[in-house]
């Protein structure tokens, strides 16, 4: 989509920039398709629109990752953790990526590159008052129970948690304080 939005191209050497550069660096959504085309893998059309809450599958080495894995969002399972979806796009996992979790309809939900980089297909942070905004905004048909959501946010919280005690280092740490 260079065409329409050329800042994209901007946003990708940005990404590769910060991944040499071995910074943290989380891509939701659209955000991870950019990661993994700015470490040179494929992002594509979907074969369908995946829209709604949902759930993403661990694969085996999401289960063993320090955000996604290991009994995060409270989940004794250690197999599926809460989402929103809204994409219809999708990528290929970048080489040398660990593929993280995939869901019914995309093959492809997450990844990780190295130890700092992260790129999740799905939402995580649809907190209440983002499902708030987003309710009235999705396409027509698509259904956001509002009782789903509080999973999703648990979970959310739960992943970012993980995602920065993972990725900052102590001096990384110290500068937010």
């Amino acid at each position: 989509d260079d065409a329409q939005h050329p800042h994209l191209s901007a946003e990708r050497e940005l990404l590769a920039d910060a991944v040499r550069a071995d910074l943290p660096v989380l891509g939701v959504c659209l955000g991870a398709q950019l990661l993994a085309a700015a470490l040179g893998a494929r992002v594509t059309r979907g074969p369908v629109a995946e829209i709604g809450f949902g759930e993403v599958r661990l694969t085996s080495d999401g289960l063993r990752d320090p955000v996604l894995g290991g009994g995060a969002a409270g989940r004794p399972d250690n197999s599926a953790i809460p989402v929103c979806h809204w994409h219809g796009d999708t990528f290929d996992l970048p080489r040398g990526a660990a593929h993280l979790a995939r869901s019914d309809l995309y093959s492809n939900q997450a990844f990780r590159f190295g130890d700092r980089a992260y790129g999740f297909q799905f939402h995580i942070e649809v907190d209440r008052s983002l499902y708030e905004a987003w309710v009235s905004r999705v396409p027509t048909g698509t259904v956001l129970d509002a009782v789903l959501q509080p999973p999703v946010e648990r979970a959310g919280r739960d992943v970012f948690r993980r995602f920065f005690d993972a990725v900052l280092s102590g001096h990384d740490r110290a500068a937010l304080k």
